[in-house]
């Protein structure tokens, strides 16, 4: 059980999404202006300036719901029971994806992404 649910997280999660289509979409925003940028995405989690340049951090958070499995019976085909194999609770699984865009005289000059579920259609 300890190596299903990480596989089956891994496909509920990613179905078809890939780090490197996340990464063109990301890509797509060099060079726009801040504004764009905002409209596209919304209003940042959080804002900061170093050195001139102003980085908007973007982080998205989802709990996805793995379901557990009901208890179950083993017997014979005598009907005889050899064995009772208990359920399974349900368990909660969060991802995220923190994404930061640089921004130099008002334009995306760079990003940057960390997280397990910074992903995105190819």
């Amino acid at each position: 059980m300890k190596f299903a649910f990480p596989v089956l997280l891994s496909v509920l999660l990613g179905a078809c999404a890939t780090t490197a289509g996340y990464e063109k979409q990301l890509a797509t925003w060099v060079g726009k202006n801040e504004v764009e940028l905002v409209r596209g995405w919304g209003p940042p989690n959080q804002s900061y300036e170093v050195s001139g340049r102003r980085f908007l951090v973007y982080t998205v958070t989802r709990d996805v719901v793995v379901p557990g499995n009901a208890p179950s019976v083993i017997s014979n085909s005598k009907g005889e029971l050899l064995m009772i194999l208990p359920g399974t609770a349900d368990t909660t699984a969060s991802s995220a994806c923190t994404t930061s865009f640089e921004l130099l005289n008002a334009h995306v000059a760079s990003w940057s992404h960390r997280g397990d579920d910074c992903t995105a259609r190819e």
